[in-house]
């Protein structure tokens, strides 16, 4: 590990080492998933979970593609700067020149090849939370192939109930039309009028209020 020169310390150089060697799961656990990505708030009902479910196996399997094809062309880059290393090797040989060249090749094949166990770990990563988002998916085959007119009032249910999981956010972020389709008007006003009593103002009625006195 010429990487360990770096540190002048031989006790640096071994934490190093430990470090290096030590086999990090980053990958998200069944119970992360579940309860943070998937979470209740922002997915409360089954089918807004699988639309998401959906989202995340697709974002998984693209990413090992471009993975596995990163994977394979640092293969073929290290094979590639072996074979230059080797030549480089026997021409300063013959021609009694300095091998600093093939030493800076070596240099390069060393980096490809960490950025290529970097991937490898990655990709392990990778497929673990893809076969979590895959069981996931199976638990509602009812969803699967629904037409649009079959999905539509379980999207309006998903939407209603992030909305009143989230009313601030949703408000400020998409206006009364929003909100009132959402929501119904009866409800949409109720909590508008509990919303201005308890919370007060949205910044853009703040700002409105402002220009009207101004004018």
């Amino acid at each position: 590990m010429n990487y360990l020169e770096i540190a002048n310390d031989d006790k640096d150089k071994e934490i190093m080492r430990e470090i290096v060697n030590m086999d990090f799961d980053v990958a998200l656990s069944e119970l992360q998933i579940e309860n943070f990505i998937l979470n209740d708030i922002e997915y409360p009902t089954a089918y807004g979970k699988h639309i998401q479910t959906k989202t995340e196996l697709k974002k998984r399997v693209n990413e090992l593609i471009d993975l596995y094809y990163e994977i394979k062309e640092d293969d073929i880059r290290i094979r590639q700067k072996a074979r230059a290393k080797e030549a480089e090797e026997q021409s300063s040989q013959f021609n009694n020149g300095s091998f600093l060249s093939a030493e800076l090749i070596q240099l390069e094949i060393e980096k490809i090849t960490l950025r290529m166990e970097s991937r490898k770990k990655r990709a392990s990563s990778v497929l673990k939370e893809l076969k979590i988002f895959y069981s996931i998916y199976n638990e509602n085959p009812e969803f699967h192939e629904m037409s649009e007119e079959e999905a539509f009032p379980y999207d309006a249910e998903q939407w209603a109930q992030k909305t009143m999981n989230m009313p601030q956010v949703f408000e400020e972020r998409y206006g009364a039309m929003y909100m009132t389709k959402a929501l119904g008007k009866k409800t949409y006003d109720k909590y508008l009028e509990m919303r201005k009593e308890k919370l007060g103002l949205l910044p853009r009625e703040i700002f409105n209020i402002k220009q009207l006195k101004g004018a």
